[in-house]
């Protein structure tokens, strides 16, 4: 991401880990980063992926299946609260 935002593809970029941002910028000797911190905080929701081209496309929907048979069943609120962190989707 950092190589890309030096590239300019895009202007800005919202980063949750601002230590890992700094650390690659400054890894790449980019000094010109200015961080703000945000007003509101966004509600971010976890999404997961899969390359059209893995060796494993064939299993997509059955891992989507599963994972939503996990947020189904509450497993996946019950992981969140047991850390104390407020679950994605409620």
């Amino acid at each position: 991401m950092a190589n890309q935002f030096i590239a300019r593809r895009f202007d800005a970029m919202i980063v949750l880990d601002s230590e890992a941002i700094e650390k690659a910028m400054k890894d790449i000797n980019f000094t010109r980063l200015l961080l703000r911190e945000l007003s509101v905080c966004p509600k971010i929701g976890n999404y997961y992926g899969m390359s059209k081209k893995s060796l494993r496309i064939g299993e997509y929907k059955r891992l989507n299946t599963a994972l939503l048979d996990l947020l189904k069943s509450g497993w996946v609120k019950q992981i969140y609260r047991k850390y104390n962190v407020p679950p994605p989707v409620e």
